[in-house]
């Protein structure tokens, strides 16, 4: 048995969010259910998650601080790299 905890940052929009599952199986995250989002250039949309991989069942505990540690963490972003070679670099901000 393996999973996959889906870990939301607590500054997303509708955090902690609804889910839309359908009953093949397929299911995410609904940011927008309660309402819509907009998405400007001055205010741009940002979700960020954490996906965590488990063999066996979750561990909640593990899960729980995982959640916490992730919280803490700043963004990255994803930029124009002046290098020749490269064309983006993702960078804490």
């Amino acid at each position: 048995t393996e999973g996959l905890a889906y870990i939301s940052h607590p500054d997303n929009p509708a955090h902690p969010p609804r889910w839309h599952v359908r009953s093949d199986g397929w299911m995410g995250a609904a940011h927008s259910m309660d309402g819509p989002l907009t998405a400007e250039r001055e205010a741009p949309l940002r979700l960020r998650w954490l996906i965590h991989a488990h063999a066996g069942p979750a561990d909640p505990g593990q899960t729980d601080a995982l959640a916490e540690a992730f919280a803490a963490t700043s963004p990255y972003e994803v930029a124009e790299d002046p290098s020749p070679h490269t064309r983006f670099t993702i960078r804490r901000r």
